[in-house]
């Protein structure tokens, strides 16, 4: 996704530099959460276990097509590219639409408050409120941006949150080692324990995975050429 998304970028910066209508940009985004929509209903999504995407269509087309890697490798990134795509232009209205001090004002908000509002977003199924799958995804995103800007605030003078956010593209690099790691290791723990508290044993996991990357990283970031060429800093 990491890949797929960065191309965007360069997509965005032109968009900016061309100084595209916000109403056109709000159309490309409904846009892509449609389509969004679409590829999750029709199950064409990209599946982790399986690793590949658009599998009903390919299936549809030829049974074995799914099995060539350069059809996988066109299908996932093609995929991520979509899914991405209301992220950018989503991100591109808030730019527009709300002015740095606006940014500055909602950054004073409670956290409290905008955590209850993700909660709301999260499970509003259970309180009747039907939202498409995509665009809660969406939402759920927004929501906890919002909650991360309120706390970066109230949290601007800690040294951990400092060192954490230092950190913060060096551990998303190389938790899935760590993950892959500890899975290991804990699938060897009586089934009884995993079976009946998976809950625990995922929050271990997470936990676990998050600490030995945060150490990884900080190690690292003591070698200048190492920080320099891996994190750029």
């Amino acid at each position: 996704m990491l890949l797929a998304g960065m191309p965007l970028i360069l997509v965005a910066k032109s968009l900016q530099q061309q100084q595209i209508r916000s109403s056109v940009v709000l159309m490309l985004f409904l846009l892509s959460i449609g389509i969004y929509e679409v590829i999750l209903q029709t199950g064409n999504s990209f599946q982790l276990g399986d690793w590949v995407a658009w599998q009903p269509l390919l299936e549809y087309i030829s049974p074995s097509a799914s099995y060539h890697p350069g059809i996988r490798l066109i299908t996932v990134i093609s995929t991520w590219i979509l899914r991405c795509l209301p992220y950018l232009f989503g991100a591109i209205l808030v730019i527009n639409w709300l002015p740095k001090t606006n940014f500055e004002k909602i950054s004073k908000w409670h956290p409290t408050f905008l955590y209850l509002l993700f909660l709301i977003v999260n499970f509003s199924f259970m309180i009747g409120i039907a939202i498409p799958s995509g665009l809660r995804e969406i939402l759920l995103a927004y929501t906890f941006f919002l909650v991360g800007l309120s706390l970066s605030k109230q949290w601007s003078g800690n040294n951990i949150t400092k060192q954490l956010g230092n950190c913060s593209f060096g551990i998303y690099l190389i938790h899935p080692l760590f993950i892959f790691l500890n899975e290991a290791f804990l699938n060897k723990l009586p089934q009884s324990f995993t079976g009946k508290m998976p809950y625990i044993f995922l929050s271990v996991l997470a936990l676990s995975s998050f600490i030995l990357s945060w150490i990884s990283i900080m190690m690292l970031m003591k070698n200048k050429k190492i920080s320099h060429y891996l994190f750029g800093t």
